[in-house]
């Protein structure tokens, strides 16, 4: 689930028939922005843009790292995002670039999608990357283990963050950047 202020967007799935969804914040009915149907992509909600105007999405028709899609708000068009592909992407604070995760890689673009490149390799496959809001540091999930590692936005000083902790995921920092709010599950249980 994303927010514009004004907004709430989410993913409504009613069998194998999903949609990306709006609804106001003051209340109401929600309202698809796309939809799937049996036989198509199910899409997926990655993010949105610093400035509300874009969500990045996925529509999920392959197994691994789909293509990268940019849907305008508040109802389309929906473009590709150059030739970026991945299963996990977000803006930069300012707007100027994205990230995306692509199997064990991450990789920094445009915020067009071009100029891309392979800023790091992991030790397992990439998630949820997430940047600081000075937008210095790079924080992800690593799926096979289940641990949070860093990373400069530059690629360099690669390193586990909380390195005794495991089973967390989907970590995103507050706006002043003083805290880090993840999920985790310990003896069976999973708490923010």
């Amino acid at each position: 689930m994303v927010t514009d202020g004004p907004r709430l967007y989410f993913v409504e799935a009613a069998g194998n028939v999903s949609a990306i969804q709006q609804v106001s914040t003051a209340g109401g009915e929600p309202s698809a922005l796309i939809s799937s149907s049996p036989d198509s992509p199910q899409p997926a909600l990655l993010n949105i843009s610093p400035n509300g105007s874009e969500l990045l999405v996925i529509r999920d028709g392959t197994p691994h790292d789909p293509p990268l899609w940019v849907l305008a708000l508040p109802n389309g068009p929906l473009r590709r995002l150059g030739d970026a592909a991945g299963h996990g992407a977000t803006w930069s604070p300012d707007g100027s670039k994205i990230v995306y995760a692509k199997g064990r890689d991450l990789y920094l673009a445009a915020s067009d999608g071009n100029e891309a490149r392979k800023l790091v390799t992991a030790l397992g496959k990439v998630s949820w990357p997430r940047w600081s809001p000075d937008g210095k540091i790079l924080r992800f999930t690593l799926e096979d283990t289940g641990t949070f590692w860093e990373v400069l936005a530059d690629g360099t000083n690669l390193h586990p963050v909380l390195p005794d902790w495991k089973a967390v995921c989907c970590g995103s920092w507050t706006p002043d950047g003083r805290y880090f709010v993840f999920q985790s599950t310990r003896g069976g249980r999973t708490s923010i």
